[in-house]
Parts: structure tokens; sequence; C-alpha cells
């Protein structure tokens, strides 16, 4: 049998992440993001033999398509799944009905007992002793609700009332992003309902990126491929629409910043391709062998004896999932959050309760935590028009991260970043105010600590590098200086078509503003407003390669 030290020694980061991953379990910070991988066990019962129950999604779609003589070929499943419900419809069966019944929706009581007495010998069975908040899970079944006894608010995409409230008093929910055999009707499996369900300000977006911004997730049973499969060209334009808002959520969500876990099988020759893969996404995997899936119960058991050695009262501590620190923190996230969905007068909220907490506080993490709320408030001041408010909380960041950089270079990579920050968006509304010469003094600041960073190899995202050379152009433009302000846009152009070549994420929409203003009879134009333009819109509507 596989051991612990085994796993551990698998990928030489496994240790690491580890440890990290104790900490944060310790201070329950950490919320499972549970997949089909976690109900596996179940289909495999013997009272279960001859039927088909628990499929992961991949298993599911093909053998109905196999039942309802559709070729897949090289369909991705959430239209497959759209043709699969067509064909039952035309034949007067119940496609959700059927979902109903396989994800087991119609099982007796003592069918239930056998799942749950096998699942104290699984991985499942962890989840309530180490996680005492919330759970997000993209399973139908209700295996994880009787894992818990039944204990758990559950929480549908179409059933949110109540969501918030229960999310910020700590108590234990899980949330069904894509809905429960208890209300088959409003499982999300085709492209028609993903395409409903992922649709911008959705309730479902916004509830993700609230959960998002607000924790720390640890991806369990998951496959973690954003990305659908690849499909030929006819069958990629018709789910275009659909792939673009679900990729372009989960790229939002995963690049916003915050570090996330995972548990996962990988072959030993793609770990290192894996992991770079993931990191990339702000995901530190725990790399197991390839199918060995009882690694990640012998890793949650000496997880939770390790959480024990460290505090042990964990299982008898009354749960307060939001301490003093952890409203901070939660608010903090959530303000960021909102400015995402441009819910100003919501972050607002949110970001006044975090600064009021973090500022009572003395120590470097609230500190560097004070430095993005001052920059985040000073982003919504500006969206109201309240200029000096917005100086003044850059101001704040500054000062403040100037001083962190005089006790300490610990922290030097991410107090730099923000400076750069609060320098760039001081900037901004510089110009707003036609302070012009302090606005390029600003923006010369941030481009030059993120110039810095770039040779140091510390910059985590060039778009901020080309978003700053594309805002420091605006300003030689309002200033008649018109060579100095083509250069810096060509020099924001050339970043984001190299990161286009490289396949990362661009700002498109402020790829698309630079393009115009490079058009010699627009950088005369000082009144365009860049950023709203009905061109920059008709720009990225019509060529989404830019």
């Amino acid at each position: 049998m596989i051991t612990f030290e085994q796993i551990m020694a698998y990928s030489p980061e496994n240790e690491t992440v580890f440890n990290d991953l104790v900490d944060v379990c310790t201070r329950r910070q950490i919320v499972p993001y549970i997949g089909a991988g976690m109900s596996a066990f179940a289909r495999y019962l013997p009272i279960f033999k001859d039927r088909f129950l628990f499929p992961t999604v991949d298993k599911l779609i093909n053998t109905l398509c196999e039942e309802c003589s559709i070729e897949k070929g090289t369909m991705s499943w959430i239209v497959a799944a759209e043709e699969i419900e067509k064909k039952c419809i035309s034949k007067g069966e119940d496609f959700k009905k059927r979902l109903h019944d396989i994800y087991g929706g119609n099982l007796k009581n003592a069918e239930w007992v056998e799942i749950l007495k096998q699942a104290e010998n699984e991985a499942i069975s962890f989840i309530p002793k180490l996680f005492s908040g919330p759970i997000v899970t993209t399973n139908y079944d209700q295996i994880i609700e009787n894992t818990h006894n039944k204990e758990l608010l559950v929480f549908l995409p179409n059933c949110l009332n109540g969501f918030e409230r229960a999310l910020y008093n700590g108590i234990g929910l899980v949330y069904k992003i894509h809905g429960c055999v208890s209300d088959p009707q409003n499982i999300i499996l085709t492209k028609s309902a993903y395409g409903n369900v992922y649709k911008r300000n959705s309730e479902l977006v916004q509830s993700l990126i609230t959960f998002f911004q607000g924790f720390q997730f640890l991806f369990l049973g998951c496959s973690l491929n954003v990305v659908a499969e690849e499909d030929d060209d006819e069958t990629k334009e018709q789910e275009d629409k659909t792939k673009e808002r679900y990729i372009e959520l989960w790229e939002r969500l995963l690049n916003s910043g915050i570090q996330h876990f995972a548990i996962l099988d990988c072959k030993k020759d793609e770990i290192k391709a894996k992991r770079k893969e993931l990191e990339a996404r702000n995901i530190r995997p725990i790399l197991y062998e390839w199918e060995q899936y009882t690694s990640v119960k012998i890793i949650f058991k000496r997880l939770l004896e390790r959480v024990k050695d460290i505090s042990p009262n964990f299982l008898h501590d009354e749960i307060s999932y939001i301490d003093d620190r952890e409203v901070g923190k939660y608010d903090f996230n959530l303000g960021f959050g909102n400015i995402q969905l441009a819910n100003y007068g919501k972050a607002l909220e949110h970001i006044e309760k975090s600064i009021a907490i973090l500022e009572r506080r003395h120590t470097k993490a609230a500190a560097i935590n004070l430095l993005k709320s001052y920059i985040n408030r000073g982003i919504i001041n500006k969206e109201h028009y309240e200029y000096e408010k917005a100086i003044e909380d850059f101001n704040k960041c500054i000062k403040l991260g100037e001083q962190i950089l005089i006790e300490t270079s610990k922290e030097k990579v991410i107090v730099e970043g923000e400076l750069a920050t609060a320098y760039i968006n001081r900037g901004v509304v510089y110009e707003c105010i036609n302070k012009h010469n302090e606005a390029l003094s600003d923006k010369n600041k941030s481009i030059e600590i993120w110039e810095r960073m770039k040779d140091e190899g510390t910059l985590d995202d060039e778009n901020k590098l080309a978003t700053a050379y594309m805002n420091r152009g605006v300003s030689y433009n309002s200033m008649t200086k018109y060579k100095e302000a083509q250069d810096d846009f060509k020099k924001s152009i050339e970043i984001w078509k190299r990161m286009q070549d490289e396949n990362k994420v661009i700002e498109e929409r402020d790829y698309a503003s630079t393009r115009i203003l490079m058009n010699s009879n627009l950088l005369q134009n000082s009144s365009l407003d860049y950023s709203k333009s009905d061109l920059v819109k008709a720009i990225i509507s019509k060529n989404k390669n830019i």
C-alpha cells in the first residue's frame, strides 16, 4: 500500500504545499471544491453492480450518446448533452428525470445506508472533520449532504435566498453550482443551460465571484481542465459564446491573486507541465501517482493529524468561521469581488469595514492588505468622481508602502507591486483633473517599478506594464507630445502581441483602446473617451483575437 512519505516524494514540491495546506486548514481558511471523483466509490458498490450510477460527466455523455444513437465525434459534452436532450424529447422521454435517477435521486434508504457505510472508509469521510465552513460542488448527487447527516444548508443556482447571510455568518452550507437531483429540472448540463447561467452578472456568476474573492479553495475530485476538449471548426463556432463566458469567468476567478490548492493524480512524465499549468492559475497542487485514488484519503489522514497536533481542540472548538481578523479578510476580498462586478456601492461598504479592522491591527499581513484596501477604495472614489478622496487613498497607500519597505525587505515584491498600482491609479485621477505633469510623474514611477520587476522575473502579469504604457501615452497625448504618445502606444501593443503569441490572457479592452489611439487622426482628439468608445466595443465584438 502506498504511504504518505511516498506521496510526498512523488513530486518535489508536494511537501511544501502540504505544509502550507496544514496552516490554512488550522486557521479554517480553506473551502473544499468537490468534483465527481469524491463520489466515485459509490458506483462500485456490489449492490449497484448492474446499475448505471454516479458516473463522471464524460462517462455519462458517452453512454447516453450510445443509447440515443448519437455520433458524438468531436462534439464537446455540453453540445452532446443538448443533442441527447433533444433526442429524448422527440421520443417522449424525460431527460432530466433520467439524470435524477442516474445520480441517485430515487435510491432507497437501505441503499443509502450502504453508501454511507462505505463512505466512512473513503476520503469523503474527512470532509466534515477538516472543513467546518462552506463547501462548493459541481456534483448532482446528495452524497456530501448525507455524509454531513443532512446538517448543511443546500443552495442551488436558482435558489440563493439567504446565501450571502449564511456565508457571512459561517453557517455550514453546500453550494451545488450545477444543480442537484432534488430539483432535476434545473440541473445544468446542456449548452443552453450553461449559456444561461454563465451569462454576465447572472446570480451564479456573482455568487462564484463572491466565493472566489473571499476564500481559498482546495480542489478535490476535479480534473481542473477549464478549457473544453478540441472541437472541429463547425462545433467550435456553434458553442463559441457559451464557451467564452464559461472560460472567461474561470480565468477571471483563478487569476484573482488568491492562492488555491488542489490534490489530484498525475502521470510521472507530466508532473512538471501540470504543476506549471496550475500554478499559472494560482493553484498549488499536491500531485500523486496516476489513478492511485486512495492517496487522497492518506493525505487527509495525515492532514487531520497535523492540524490536531497544532490545535488539539480543532474538532471540538465552537466554530467561529469569521472572527475579527476574518471579518477584515472577508470584507477585503468581498469588496474586491464587487469591484470586479462594478457593484461600487456594495464594494465600498465592505472595503470600509475591512479598513476599519485592518487599521486597528499592527501586523505585516494586515498592512499589506491595507495597501490593497486603500487602492480599492481609491478606485471606487474615482468611479464616483470623488477625485480628492481618491488621491487621498492612493497617498495613504504610497506612504504606508514606503514605510513597509524601510522596515523590511521580505515582502518587497508584493509591496512594490501595490505601490506601482497606486501610482498608476493616482496618475489616472490626476489626468481626470487636468494635472498632466503630476499624472505623467506618477505613471513614470509605475512603469519604472514594473519594468524593474519584469527584469527581475517577479512581475506576475505583463498586462499591468502594457496598460501603464498606454496610460502614459494618454498623458503625453494630453500634453500634445504626440511622438512620445505614439511610442508608448507601440510599446503597449508589442507587449500584448507577444503575450498573445505565448497564449496568455490579455486585457482586450485596453488593447483595443490602444489600437484606436495609435491612429494618427485620433491622436489629436484629446476629448476621446477611449475607455467607453463605441469604436472600442465595435472592435472587440468584431475581432475576438485582438
